[in-house]
C-alpha cells in the first residue's frame, strides 16, 4: 500500500514568514485565544493544505482535520489524509511557539506599495536606510496613535459621550495614517546633479508626512498591523543591540533618548564625533545616531561607577 505524504513545513522564526503569511495570523492575535488555541490556527493557515472538514469525536474528546495537499490534479485524484488535533497541537508548540513570544522581525514586509497612482517605497529591513528625522518622527506618530487607542478604548468603556468619542477616533486615524506617511518615502521627480535632467526616485523629504497622509486610508488595518509588527520587531533588536541607551518599554526609551538630544552637551559630543553640523544629524542614517548616543549613555555610567569608588 502506497504511503501518503502531505507537506506540513511551517516556517520557524519569525524573520522566514513571508508578507502573505503574515496578513494571514495577523486576525489571530486579535480573537484572544490561549496559546495552544492560537499556535494551532496559525499552524493550519500557514502549511501548504488545504482543510477540507473537521470531525470531533466527542466520545474520545479529540478533532480529526481531513487535510489535502494543495496542486492543479483534478480534486477526485487527490489524496486526503486525516489528521488528529493532538498532533496538530504537538507540531504547532513545537515549530510555532515564537509567534506568541516578543516579534523579533526585522524582514520589511512592504518594501513598495502603490496608493492612488503614486509608488511609495518601504523602510528596508532592520529600518536601515531610515534617516535620523523620519525615525523619530515615525516613532512619535505611532506612540500618539497607540496612547489614543488607549484613550478611544477608555471612552467606549466609560461611555463616553459621541462628541469625544468620534474626536478620539479621528485622532487614532490621522496619527496611524501620519505614521505611515512619515515612514513610507514617496517616488518624486528630482534633477541629476551629474546631467541635469529630471529623473524620478525615493527621497525622504520633511513635508511629506503632511503631503500624503491622506492616501494611506487606503492601507488596510492587516497591512498596518504587520508594518506595526515589524517595527515593534525592529525595537526589540535595538533593544539588545544598544543596552545603556533602552529602557524597559518603548515610550521609556523614547524619553532617555530624547533627554540627551535636548541636552546641548550631547549634540555637541555627536557633531564632533561625526563631523556634522546639526542640520545634517537630522539627515544622517539613525542607527548611526542610535550607536553614537549608545556609547555616550555607555561612558557617562562608567564614570558614575567610577565617582561612587572615589567616594568610598
Amino acid at each position: 500500500m502506497k504511503n501518503k505524504q502531505i507537506n506540513l513545513a511551517v516556517p520557524r522564526t519569525w524573520n522566514e514568514l513571508t508578507t502573505k503569511q503574515l496578513e494571514s495570523i495577523i486576525p489571530l492575535y486579535d480573537k484572544g485565544f490561549n496559546e495552544n488555541t492560537f499556535t494551532c490556527l496559525a499552524f493550519l493557515k500557514l502549511i501548504d493544505v488545504k482543510v477540507l472538514r473537521r470531525v470531533v469525536d466527542e466520545e474520545k474528546e479529540f478533532s480529526t482535520y481531513l487535510l489535502r495537499n494543495r496542486g492543479f490534479k483534478p480534486w477526485i485524484t487527490r489524496e486526503c489524509i486525516p489528521v488528529r488535533s493532538w498532533q496538530i497541537r504537538s507540531w504547532a508548540n513545537k515549530f510555532l511557539g515564537y509567534l506568541v513570544k516578543e516579534c523579533t522581525l526585522l524582514v520589511s514586509p512592504y518594501p513598495e506599495i502603490k496608493l492612488r497612482g503614486v509608488k511609495y517605497k518601504g523602510a528596508a529591513d532592520r529600518l536601515a536606510d531610515v534617516s535620523w528625522h523620519q525615525y523619530k518622527w515615525a516613532q512619535d506618530y505611532l506612540l500618539m496613535y497607540r496612547e489614543e487607542v488607549v484613550h478611544l478604548n477608555w471612552l467606549v468603556d466609560n461611555n463616553g459621550s459621541k462628541t469625544d468619542v468620534k474626536k478620539c477616533l479621528n485622532q487614532v486615524k490621522m496619527f496611524r495614517n501620519c505614521f505611515l506617511s512619515t515612514l513610507f518615502t514617496p517616488e518624486v521627480e528630482v534633477v541629476n546633479s551629474v546631467t541635469g535632467k529630471e529623473e524620478k526616485k525615493f527621497v525622504y523629504q520633511i513635508g511629506q508626512t503632511e503631503a500624503n497622509y491622506l492616501r494611506f486610508k487606503k492601507v488596510t488595518d492587516t497591512e498596518f498591523k504587520v508594518i506595526t509588527l515589524f517595527w515593534d520587531g525592529v525595537q526589540v533588536y535595538l533593544q539588545k543591540n544598544f543596552t545603556h541607551l533602552y529602557k524597559s518599554g518603548e515610550k521609556a526609551s523614547k524619553q532617555n533618548i530624547d533627554s540627551l538630544m535636548n541636552s546641548i552637551d550631547t549634540m555637541a559630543v555627536i557633531m564632533d564625533r561625526l563631523n556634522k553640523t546639526s542640520d545634517q544629524l537630522y539627515n544622517e542614517n539613525f542607527f548611526i545616531i542610535l550607536r553614537v548616543l549608545e556609547q555616550i549613555s555607555a561612558e557617562a555610567e562608567e564614570m558614575k561607577k567610577q565617582m561612587k569608588e572615589m567616594k568610598k
